[in-house]
């Protein structure tokens, strides 16, 4: 009986799975400082732009602002989501329930 290696674990070594979201948020804040020092080579790659790195704003307030518009696009979907899912399925919603027979209430 052969066993597969990815499958066997160490019974004190601590899982992979841990370390690989600490590796993104790592290499994401990298990034996120380092941007500035990027120029260069972002010139090197784009010689004819007049800017290469966006220098309005810092990186960190960019991404936090990103963050929050989709936190709040999440929850305004997920209300919709779940206030249209409950009217369907109460009896004013028959009329945009295809399966409102088949399934009991």
């Amino acid at each position: 009986m052969t066993r597969n290696s990815a499958t066997v674990s160490l019974p004190n070594a601590p899982s992979i799975q841990w370390f690989l979201p600490l590796i993104w948020v790592a290499l994401l804040a990298m990034c996120i400082v380092g941007m500035p020092l990027l120029e260069g080579l972002f010139r090197w790659v784009e010689p004819d732009a007049r800017q290469v790195v966006y220098d309005r704003a810092a990186f960190y307030e960019l991404l936090g602002r990103h963050v929050l518009v989709v936190a709040v696009a999440a929850v305004v979907t997920i209300a919709v989501g779940v206030a249209a899912g409950i009217a369907v399925t109460r009896e004013r919603g028959r009329d945009f329930c295809l399966w409102w027979g088949s399934w009991p209430l």
